[in-house]
């Protein structure tokens, strides 16, 4: 353990020293070429380097060349940059690595009071219920499938999709990110579920254009099921009319999915 105890401390201290040390680097630099076939062509390994040997490898071919998100003067696309204690909260929870489907534990407690706070912030009901996911493309696949399950009209869950009559179909901006067409992929609803609804001038769904897809797709025996809005496009940070879609939502009986991954917290701002 003290071997290990000296890399693990060196491991933090260097990627402090580096995180601190950001301004000074470059945004970005590329990658030599035998740096690039070390990487691609490197043959399995048929027996261990060691810690020390694996580590001096990371230094030295991989953390020089990132895609350069973490400095300040990255500009290239919209990608968090993380924070220093996030990283260190990240470690804390490998070395718990817990199993959080429930169990007598305090990580899944946790996850659970977090989910309520965020909850409490962005105005929910206190019976809302949610999890912790790794990013907002998952998160809002998860959403997709919630909204699936809920309004296909048939149980889902039980029957998959050969439970249903008629395709169901889904409606979105065209300014939404492309999670949308990939849940659509991966929850087997298909391409052609998704439909795309143009846009104003302002970047905001067409809210008329939507009711009117909706009655074409409803007189064509297809079934729609839910309305996906934007809280902050990727492209512009539009954000739709979001109570417009509420109240057609509610009239029509459809499920409304806000993708928040960039706007939701501006309702923690009181200039907003």
């Amino acid at each position: 353990w003290e071997a290990f105890r000296k890399l693990a401390h060196r491991m933090v201290d260097d990627t402090l020293e580096h995180l601190a040390t950001l301004r000074a680097q470059p945004a970005w630099q590329p990658m030599p070429a035998g740096v690039r076939t070390s990487l691609e062509e490197e043959p399995l390994p048929m027996e261990g380097q060691g810690a020390e040997a694996a580590y001096q490898s990371f230094l030295e071919n991989v953390r020089p060349y990132p895609n350069g998100n973490l400095h300040p003067r990255f500009f290239g696309w919209v990608q968090g940059n993380g924070t220093p204690l996030g990283m260190m909260a990240d470690m804390l929870g490998a070395a718990m690595n817990p199993h959080m489907a429930g169990f007598n534990q305090a990580p899944a407690l946790v996850e659970e009071r977090v989910v309520g706070w965020l909850a409490e912030l962005m105005g929910f009901p206190s019976t809302s219920s949610g999890l912790m996911m790794l990013g907002g493309t998952m998160a809002n696949i998860l959403g997709l499938a919630v909204a699936r399950n809920a309004r296909a009209g048939f149980d889902v869950r039980q029957q998959g999709l050969y439970g249903g009559q008629s395709r169901l179909t889904l409606y979105t901006s065209t300014e939404t990110h492309g999670w949308c067409m990939k849940g659509a992929e991966l929850l087997g609803l298909g391409r052609e579920s998704v439909r795309k609804v143009p846009v104003g001038r302002d970047f905001r769904i067409d809210v008329a254009a939507l009711r009117e897809a909706l009655k074409a797709d409803r007189r064509a025996g297809l079934t729609p099921f839910c309305v996906v809005g934007n809280a902050g496009t990727v492209n512009t940070g539009a954000t739709d009319d979001l109570q417009a879609l509420a109240a057609l939502c509610r009239e029509e009986g459809l499920w409304l999915h806000v993708d928040g991954a960039f706007g939701a917290f501006a309702r923690l701002s009181e200039k907003l």
